[in-house]
């Protein structure tokens, strides 16, 4: 079944049963807003970055469950790095995205790169995990393993970003895959397995 990537990325976050997007719309994910919401997302765009990481950071605190926020590249991740922070101390389970310039933009000698800045090393000491999805191809295994990784042993963010030219590329991607089929699920003593416990 061929995909584009922003559409692969709601389906991997829907088999984990997140249905809402924090974040401000901008260029680079305005066709993953636009099919969240025709998919019955709840989509919050306030007026500030670092509110809808605060918001996202919230969910996941209250719910459990990884919650999605998204950043524009340059000043809307900046914006984002005190809710990053704060997720990290209080080992909340948030997929931080950022978009990114074409990585063509970053090799050449005159760039001219606007709002171009080294996002990983503003956010590596925040996060449990991050990544770039430099080919189409990684989406999966990168969307996981962030999964993976901030929900497991002790929660907290990660940073998933990907330059602008990947998002719109299709793949041939197979059936989602449910969480209990790559990664371990279910690992808090919770109080229905309490109870089955013997006397």
């Amino acid at each position: 079944m061929s995909v584009k990537v922003y559409e692969r990325m709601l389906d991997l976050f829907e088999a984990e049963g997140i249905n809402t997007l924090f974040g401000i719309p901008d260029p680079n994910f305005v066709h993953l807003f636009r099919l969240a919401e025709e998919r019955g997302w709840n989509v919050v765009a306030p007026h500030h970055e670092e509110s809808a990481g605060f918001m996202a950071e919230a969910v996941s605190r209250m719910t459990g469950k990884a919650a999605v926020c998204i950043g524009t590249l340059g000043p809307g991740l900046a914006n984002l790095s005190g809710a990053i922070m704060c997720a990290k101390v209080e080992n909340s389970p948030v997929i931080f995205l950022g978009g990114q310039r074409a990585r063509i933009t970053e090799q050449r000698v005159r760039r001219g790169r606007i709002q171009f800045v080294q996002q990983m090393a503003l956010v590596e000491n925040s996060v449990k995990y991050h990544a770039s999805i430099e080919y189409p191809e990684q989406t999966d295994e990168i969307v996981r393993e962030g999964l993976r990784k901030a929900l497991s042993g002790t929660p907290g963010p990660v940073y998933i970003e990907y330059p602008q030219n990947v998002i719109l590329e299709e793949i041939d991607a197979p059936p989602v895959l449910p969480p209990e089929k790559y990664r371990l699920v279910g690992q808090t003593a919770g109080a229905d397995l309490i109870a089955k416990l013997p006397n």
